[in-house]
């Protein structure tokens, strides 16, 4: 008679609250680091970046934090586009 496979789920690492230090998880990925190269910075384990990536709340920080520096791109490309149109017309 064949042993019966026994099939356990694992639970999903999950934090009780979204700390700052998971906010600067978020804002690095944002600006482009590598999960390595953020684990190295904050002193988490890959596994954790990850999986702090993959909660909302990051999710969220990371649009955020994406688009204020979309803006502030595009608020400098609009100041030398009218700077390049003023000497222009001189």
């Amino acid at each position: 008679m064949p042993t019966p496979i026994i099939v356990r789920r694992v639970r999903s690492f999950r934090p009780l609250r979204f700390t700052a230090r998971h906010r600067q998880v978020a804002r690095l990925l944002a600006l482009g680091l590598r999960q390595k190269q953020v684990a190295e910075i904050t002193g988490y384990s890959v596994s954790h970046v990850s999986r702090v990536a993959a909660m909302p709340e990051a999710r969220w920080e990371m649009i955020a934090q994406f688009s204020a520096i979309a803006n502030t791109l595009y608020r400098d490309l609009v100041r030398r586009a009218a700077a390049s149109n003023e000497r222009a017309i001189r």
